[in-house]
């Protein structure tokens, strides 16, 4: 979107104040007023700025050049003499086709401007204005809307002390605005334009009671310091738990499930990626991921490109949802590398989530999920299932079917606290340590789907799963073992690749050892082992795997899923 700012004006009444600059320039604790503006108009997603230059232009050119420096594209339309604030707009006819917005380059309105495009929107208005809800207008005017939200009138220079909305200088205009604005006159939008078009009903003015600006004098410009001192910046912490799959893994995929149908018993565990995000306003995102040790930074506005790397997934995530604001990105895990516990797609279900909620999108967990998987699987061109992304998002032990059509079901299972505590005794969880390729395995796994290499294998996961959630349901802990060792043989014939004699020593080591059953987690090819045991077992079962070099995991279900908290610090 694009964003025209009105900064010719002399700034008469700041001349006690400044007198070498212009008033859109004043400086307020160590930047100019109108680099504010410039920040607020990024943070609502407009990247393209034109600013109408008057009086001292020069002065503002020479401070935001093309605008790369501050996250934007900037361009000038420059005013041979004062052309008042029509004027200004109809000299900028030329940058605007489409609906754009104007800003009067002396005021601030700390407001999601989205609501205000929304608005004008659905009242299919030509000009739409933002109106401040002020106790004391001054000098301003007041206006007056009607229930349709069309502008009554405008009042000038109400009484002394009397409050009402005042027009906050920010505008929402189609292209056709331009044909009310005469070329080369000087002429104001406030006083001649609008007053006009509120007689003839063909502009609306939108409420808001948010913050509001207005530099034009000494007093305000003092408020103005204030206001931009205490200001504080913003704070989101995610979270998001990783999954452990149970049954019918691979019917996920889509290569299969788009054809026969999937469906899954997985859980998730109370292991999380953490992802904190604080506003700046800086004209950059800074990513540090402190298990890696490593940070990158990026500037905003611009498609940033995939190198194989650690940093893709944050660099697609932020792609796709294109946040305008600046931020520093704190992300760190519970968890080991290469775990096969779809810990990568639990960080970006955290990411994701984070930055919506910072853009205020009302979006659901399965609508979260469909834009995780879009980010992983299409954008990344990750191979995998679609159970990790709905898993980590909604937590707790869920029986998920895949459809046909592409349509997600996710069913919680609704299990006792006694039963839960039951198999949190009964699974060990071992890291072994091995390296591995999840993306090797998913393409072995899905180029045996596509030539159709053992479809009944497949055909009896699926069954296995709704069976493992009865199982899982009565707190049959023992058929629920013995139906997980016969899930993880069915597993190893839909693929060569998803073990090697390392995992099957670990394995049968587990069941000569008293386990009832258990399976690889992942795609295949190491990572964590899950098995399950009696506890008589277990001390035999830990004691060997651990002098094999395996690490034991907590083990503990998760049922909140991501979770998001937004605070000001």
């Amino acid at each position: 979107m694009k964003a025209l700012i009105l900064a010719g004006g002399f700034g008469t009444r700041l001349k006690e104040v400044i007198s070498d600059r212009p008033k859109v320039m004043a400086p307020i604790n160590g930047k100019p007023f109108l680099e504010y503006i410039i920040q607020l108009l990024r943070k609502n997603g407009f990247g393209e700025i034109v600013i109408s230059l008057g009086y001292l232009g020069d002065y503002i050119k020479a401070y935001f050049g093309n605008g790369t420096n501050f996250g934007v594209k900037i361009e000038y339309a420059v005013e041979d003499f004062p052309l008042g604030t029509a004027g200004a707009l109809k000299n900028a006819e030329r940058f605007f086709k489409e609906p754009f917005l104007v800003v009067n380059g002396d005021t601030y309105l700390e407001t999601d401007l989205k609501n205000v495009i929304s608005f004008h929107e659905r009242n299919k208005s030509l000009a739409t204005i933002a109106l401040a809800r002020v106790k004391n207008a001054g000098e301003s005017g007041l206006v007056s809307i009607l229930k349709s939200g069309k502008i009554k009138s405008f009042k000038e220079k109400p009484k002394s002390g009397k409050g009402g909305l005042v027009n906050a200088g920010y505008y929402f205009f189609n292209p056709k605005i331009f044909k009310h604005t005469p070329a080369g006159k000087r002429l104001s939008l406030e006083k001649v334009i609008f007053p006009k078009l509120a007689k003839a009903r063909r502009i609306c003015g939108f409420p808001t009671s948010a913050g509001f600006l207005d530099i034009g004098k000494r007093e305000s410009y003092e408020v103005a310091k204030t206001y931009f001192q205490e200001k504080k910046e913003t704070v989101i912490e995610a979270k998001a738990p990783v999954r452990i799959s149970f049954a019918g893994g691979g019917t996920d995929l889509p290569e299969y499930f788009l054809k026969h149908g999937g469906r899954v018993l997985s859980g998730s565990l109370a292991t999380y990626a953490y992802v904190k995000v604080k506003t700046t306003n800086e004209p950059f995102i800074k990513i540090y991921l402190r298990d890696y040790k490593r940070e990158e930074i990026y500037s905003l506005g611009k498609i940033l490109p995939y190198d194989g790397g650690i940093f893709d997934l944050f660099k697609a995530v932020i792609n796709r949802l294109g946040p305008n604001m600046g931020m520093n990105v704190d992300v760190w895990g519970e968890f080991p590398a290469g775990s096969g516990l779809g810990s990568s797609s639990a960080v970006c279900a955290a990411f994701t989530s984070a930055i919506l909620k910072l853009r205020g999108d009302g979006v659901s967990k399965g609508e979260t999920a469909k834009i995780a998987i879009e980010i992983e699987r299409d954008i990344l061109k990750i191979p995998g299932g679609w159970q990790d992304q709905y898993t980590t998002l909604f937590g707790g032990i869920n029986l998920i079917d895949f459809l046909p059509k592409g349509e997600v079901r996710v069913r919680f299972l609704r299990i006792s606290q006694r039963i839960i505590h039951k198999f949190e005794k009964s699974l060990l969880l071992f890291y072994l340590g091995a390296k591995r390729s999840g993306k090797e395995q998913q393409i072995n796994l899905r180029r045996n789907i596509n030539i159709g290499k053992n479809p009944e294998g497949f055909e009896k996961l699926k069954a296995l799963a709704a069976k493992a959630a009865g199982f899982f349901r009565k707190g049959d802990v023992k058929n629920f073992g013995k139906l997980l060792d016969k899930a993880w043989s069915i597993k190893k014939t839909t693929s060569k690749k998803i073990s090697d004699v390392r995992i099957d020593k670990f394995y049968d080591l587990a069941r000569k050892k008293g386990a009832y059953g258990g399976k690889l987690l992942g795609a295949g090819g190491g990572g964590c082992l899950l098995v399950c045991a009696p506890e008589k077992a277990q001390v035999r079962i830990v004691s060997s795997f651990k002098k094999q070099g395996a690490i034991r995991l907590p083990l503990t279900f998760d049922f909140g899923g991501v979770q998001v908290k937004l605070y000001e610090n």
